[in-house]
């Protein structure tokens, strides 16, 4: 078992707004954790970029696999920021629906400055580990005014 720093726990909870970011849940309903995204036994490392917080629930069917069915399917209907390895907004939009299978999302990406839909794209549940997920629409907007006042 790897050991991870006060400072960065600390450090992923204030990056994932303290939001469990595989179901979207947030304390005061649920225990949050911060943990692996690729576990260490499977190669993973112990820096930030691999971390990601998540609830007790949500960690605890987890396991070393990120991608099974169940908890994927809480994903669809969620709004999202995806981030580059900088920490940088890539794409926002919405998980539209299942594509080919629980490892495959089709997910609607919006224009940048009207907010208006721009493109649908098929992403795979790897592809989506260094994303933020969000409940609303505001709730997103309201991070994107967090993210670019710091960017």
């Amino acid at each position: 078992m790897s050991l991870i720093s006060l400072r960065d726990r600390q450090t992923v909870l204030r990056r994932d707004r303290f939001t469990c970011q595989l179901c979207g849940a947030k304390p005061p309903d649920v225990k949050l954790e911060v943990d692996h995204k690729t576990p260490v036994s499977l190669g993973g490392k112990d820096d930030t970029s691999n971390l990601w917080t998540v609830c007790f629930e949500c960690n605890r069917g987890k396991s070393n696999v990120w991608d099974d069915g169940e908890r994927s399917g809480m994903l669809v209907g969620k709004w999202f920021h995806s981030w580059t390895i900088d920490r940088r907004i890539a794409w926002q939009g919405r998980v539209a629906d299942y594509a080919v299978d629980a490892n495959m999302f089709l997910v609607d990406t919006l224009d940048w400055f009207c907010g208006d839909f721009h493109s649908q794209r098929l992403v795979s549940t790897t592809d989506m580990k260094n994303w933020t997920f969000y409940e609303s629409a505001e709730e997103m907007r309201a991070a994107w005014e967090e993210y670019a006042k710091t960017a």
